[in-house]
């Protein structure tokens, strides 16, 4: 009887939750086979190339990161707030293709700038880079908004198999053109070379079915809104690089490439727990504001948002635990400082993560000012601090590069932490929900601390169980008082 009603349970959660799992699965394939592929051809990249070449890679990344808050606009965000908010499908299409034709502009306008930026970027970037592969990055950038606008709209339309299909198709493409190009060419130019070629392929592709589904147009009385809209985010972009970039170039202006290298190397292993964590957010992520403003919507959002989290504090756990075992395996040995860099950045990423999750407020109203400002505020304390971390490191330490890195590290992971503060208040202030504080803050804390303690175990067995010592604390804490964790405290909207 028990097993029976086991199963009839199950076959009802499944049921009901059928076109949200369906989407998810879509969500994470696309997204472990778009970024997954990119982490496992990190072995073959790192033997292909020497700490200096890959840090200079990193450093045109960067530079890739930073050109790309420009050229996309702001659309992608642009397009959910408005598109969600449509109330008819016509008006919806309409939105989508404005967005679209906007985006198109921005990248014709790219092209046309391309010469001036590339022999600026020359100019400014630290290290020896050729203007040829700064031009190349550059090409890419142009493109990406014109591929995140339909990205974005696959997603709105619960097209997960087409967003599968077109992100998926991209990542084996490059993976072939980058394994063929480095074995006759070698360098990173083949590498930049396969980027720039798939991404081309992709926006050709996304344009056919965004013009077949949407159409494209510049409607003026359409386009105003959605500008006032994306402009602040764009500034907060820009502003929000010293948290998201400026760290590498200080690296590698203030220590080594090679240095840079073990970083980047760290980053990547890190970014795996955003992969794991993306196949939520990606399906959230739309899908938040209609929630929000439907029935129950503080109810309801506050229930995913605390699932987030607390899938946010096992994905980094696990990390932690298995990124140095596969870096000591697979990697070459002059490569292994990297595990002693990926708390740092497991850390800044969770701080980031959990920001994102808990922004909602500030994005729920007509502007986004307040966005800006906390970023505004949070990138000058963080490129002031580790600005000066690097000038002290430089004179009581000039030989020391590893100090450098670890400073500079240490005030990337004080401003995000600064930043998830701040938009954590000012969210609550827009859109109150009932978060159980006291309980996220002891697992957030839990999670930090157990970081650290993993990568200063050498003995695997000390590591698994300090992870299934920290996996039962969080179990205790999620549970340790009614309502569960990830269930909310109702609050009346009135």
């Amino acid at each position: 009887m028990l097993l029976t009603n086991l199963n009839h349970s199950l076959h009802q959660v499944v049921t009901r939750y059928r076109p949200i799992l369906n989407q998810t699965l879509f969500y994470g394939a696309s997204i472990a086979l778009m970024k997954g592929i990119s982490l496992l051809m990190l072995p073959f990249i790192a033997h292909q190339l020497e700490p200096a070449e890959f840090g200079r890679l990193e450093t045109l990344t960067t530079l890739a990161i930073l050109c790309s808050i420009i050229c996309a606009a702001g659309l992608e965000d642009t397009l959910y707030k408005h598109v969600g908010f449509a109330k008819t499908r016509a008006e919806k299409r309409q939105q989508a293709a404005n967005i679209y034709g906007l985006s198109i502009c921005l990248a014709g306008l790219t092209l046309i700038l391309l010469p001036a930026i590339g022999q600026l970027a020359w100019r400014l970037l630290p290290g020896d880079i050729a203007l040829l592969d700064i031009q190349l990055i550059l090409l890419q950038v142009a493109l990406e908004a014109s591929i995140a606008v339909p990205l974005g709209w696959l997603r709105l339309k619960d097209k997960a198999s087409l967003f599968f299909a077109f992100t998926a198709g991209r990542a084996l493409v490059q993976a072939l053109l980058t394994l063929a190009l480095l074995h006759y060419m070698g360098g990173i130019r083949s590498i930049l070379l396969a980027g720039l070629l798939t991404a081309a392929l992709q926006a050709i592709g996304l344009g056919y079915y965004q013009l077949k589904s949407s159409g494209i147009a510049l409607q003026p009385s359409l386009i105003r809104p959605a500008t006032l809209y994306a402009l602040p985010v764009i500034a907060s972009g820009l502003v929000n690089f010293p948290l998201s970039g400026l760290d590498r170039w200080l690296i590698a202006a203030y220590s080594t490439e090679a240095t840079l290298a073990n970083v980047a190397i760290a980053a990547k292993f890190a970014l795996a727990a955003v992969l794991l964590l993306q196949p939520f957010t990606m399906w959230w992520s739309p899908k938040r504001f209609t929630v929000l403003a439907g029935a129950n919507g503080r109810e309801q959002t506050l229930k995913w948002q605390m699932l987030g989290l607390g899938l946010l504090c096992l994905i980094c756990l696990a990390v932690a635990f298995i990124a140095p075992l596969l870096m000591i395996e697979l990697l070459p040995q002059q490569y292994h400082g990297a595990i002693a860099v990926m708390p740092y950045l497991l850390a800044v990423v969770f701080f980031k993560e959990a920001c994102e999750l808990v922004n909602i407020g500030c994005f729920s109203g007509a502007r986004t000012q307040t966005q800006f400002t906390i970023n505004a505020c949070c990138a000058i304390l963080c490129a002031t601090l580790m600005w000066l971390s690097c000038v002290v490191c430089q004179w009581y330490a000039p030989d020391d590069a590893n100090l450098v890195m670890i400073m500079v590290l240490v005030s990337l992971m004080i401003g995000q932490l600064i930043r998830l503060g701040l938009f954590f208040y000012y969210s609550q202030r827009a859109e109150p929900l009932n978060y159980p504080k006291w309980r996220l803050a002891l697992a957030g804390s839990l999670t930090l601390a157990t970081l650290f303690a993993i990568a200063s175990l050498s003995s695997v067995s000390a590591r698994a169980g300090i992870a299934l010592i920290l996996c039962l604390l969080l179990g205790f804490v999620w549970k340790l008082k009614k309502p569960l964790l990830w269930q909310p405290q109702v609050q009346n909207d009135a």
